[in-house]
């Protein structure tokens, strides 16, 4: 399946490159401001400290410093993953000192916390949308993007309730002896707990994490928009707002390893609405990635490093 995911993204990426002038791709690194480039690096390090901090609010009895290496190290590990979810599970795996009957709290807070990104990176697009001068074009989008907000806020909040109504069925007299059954119970039970204990204090909890969220996508903004100015990609910030929101729902589906040419495909159909040619699209797409790999070598040598351990 891995391969096939492999198979996929060369596919895309032949079909992308088979429709650029590669010179003109070219011409654009010989002319990067590769010192402008240079300082996307504190941003990237920003960035993962403040959503680091943002996890730690959730589960407030690991240290931030273990939060902080962990998605570190998740960073680097993303490059490979096929899709954003497998990343997250990552943290989970690679944390450190995680005792055994802390997993599913943690499991659970990595799920929040996921949520609550994709709250606000859709704030953010939205956002975008609204003071784009394309916005005329782009309003259904933005309702969309709102929508879902609304959706991911329910999905957080009602999980518990969905649980429960699981647990209705696991604890029934017909199947709640069933070894199996009874081993998904114990689970649930977990599960429930855990989200009680998260959301306890969300009136407070919640709405700052959701404020955290869309200050660390606009920091990662930041880092995409300095990488496209280096190149001298001429695109207002504000289409840098719902331009990579929209890029990072794409890749949260596991079509392709890393995002492998889901990315670059992207970027050339969104060039393509605002009327700018494949090759810049396609320049940026490989300078985020390049930037991509720079900044997760960072992880790679704090796993090498320190590793995790897990009691």
């Amino acid at each position: 399946m891995r391969y096939l995911k492999y198979i996929a993204g060369i596919l895309i990426l032949v079909v992308v490159f088979n429709k650029s002038n590669l010179n003109e791709v070219w011409d654009l690194f010989r002319a990067a401001n590769y010192l402008l480039i240079a300082c996307n690096l504190p941003v990237f390090v920003a960035g993962i400290a403040l959503n680091s901090y943002k996890w730690n609010l959730l589960i407030p009895n690991y240290r931030f410093v273990t939060l902080f290496t962990s998605n570190l190290i998740a960073a680097y590990y993303a490059v490979f993953m096929p899709g954003q979810l497998a990343t997250e599970g990552l943290k989970v795996y690679r944390l450190k000192d995680v005792k055994e009957n802390d997993i599913t709290r943690v499991t659970c807070s990595v799920f929040v916390d996921k949520l609550i990104g994709l709250i606000g990176l859709l704030i953010v697009g939205s956002s975008g949308i609204l003071l784009s001068a394309h916005k005329d074009k782009l309003i259904s989008l933005a309702y969309i993007f709102a929508a879902m907000v609304v959706m991911v806020l329910l999905l957080i909040f009602q999980t518990p309730l969905v649980i429960k109504i699981f647990r209705y069925f696991t604890q029934s007299k017909l199947v709640h002896d069933w070894k199996l059954v009874s081993k998904i119970d114990e689970l649930l039970v977990s599960a429930q707990n855990s989200f009680d204990e998260i959301l306890k204090n969300h009136y407070s909890v919640i709405p700052i994490a959701i404020l955290l969220s869309v200050i660390f996508q606009v920091i990662n903004i930041i880092g995409n928009f300095i990488v496209a100015k280096a190149i001298h990609i001429d695109i207002a910030f504000v289409d840098f707002l719902w331009i990579i929101a929209l890029i990072s729902i794409a890749l949260v589906i596991p079509i392709t390893v890393g995002g492998l040419g889901i990315r670059e495909l992207s970027f050339v159909g969104i060039f393509n609405f605002l009327g700018l040619p494949a090759e810049s699209a396609l320049a940026l797409s490989i300078a985020s990635y390049g930037m991509l790999l720079y900044h997760s070598s960072f992880g790679y040598l704090v796993d090498l490093i320190w590793g995790v351990k897990k009691n």
